[in-house]
């Protein structure tokens, strides 16, 4: 079973995506997600939505004691609330426009055998300074015009983008999806 985090966008979209793939999974919202009711799951995984920041607080607290248990994917918010519980700095994106805009990629994990030519829009309106970024246990796996938009964890099955994966211009996002649930879920 893989819980869907839903924070207001794509919820559905993604659980779509893993039904298709034969995966069984949950959605809960996440202004009403606690320990109990993911406790009662068994969970081989975790996807957090995007959406607006208004649970941040509550979903980074319940996600705290599941980071070392099980491989969680976010995106969008979910990829700043994951980059939050690892220190990083979180900041007003630079990219303003909308438009599919190239993202270079390391070609690893979620990005294992994804064209170099990857585009996407609908962007998180925060990213990731690259300032406290070396400090932290995080690397960068993907970047626009040198914004950190992916990172995963150097050590725990964790990985953010802060892109939308359910966007009409990212082609390859139902193939990220993939990628998580085949390369981290054994």
């Amino acid at each position: 079973m893989i819980l869907i985090i839903d924070n207001g966008m794509f919820a559905n979209v993604i659980n779509k995506y893993l039904v298709s793939l034969n995966y069984k999974s949950v959605i809960i919202n996440s202004s009403e997600i606690n320990a109990r009711s993911i406790d009662n799951l068994s969970i081989k995984a975790i996807i957090i939505s995007n959406g607006n920041k208004e649970n941040i607080n509550n979903t980074a607290r319940i996600i705290q004691s599941y980071i070392w248990k099980v491989p969680i994917l976010g995106i969008g918010i979910g990829g700043i609330v994951l980059g939050l519980l690892f220190n990083a700095k979180i900041c007003d994106s630079k990219i303003e426009t909308l438009d599919p805009l190239k993202i270079i990629h390391d070609s690893r994990t979620i990005y294992s055998q994804l064209s170099s030519d990857l585009h996407s829009s609908k962007w998180c309106r925060y990213a990731i300074s690259d300032q406290l970024f070396k400090k932290t246990d995080l690397e960068i796996s993907a970047t626009v015009d040198k914004e950190i938009i992916g990172f995963r964890h150097k050590n725990l099955a964790i990985e953010g983008v802060l892109f939308d994966l359910t966007s009409i211009t990212c082609e390859e996002g139902k193939e990220i999806i993939k990628n998580f649930v085949t390369y981290y879920i054994k």
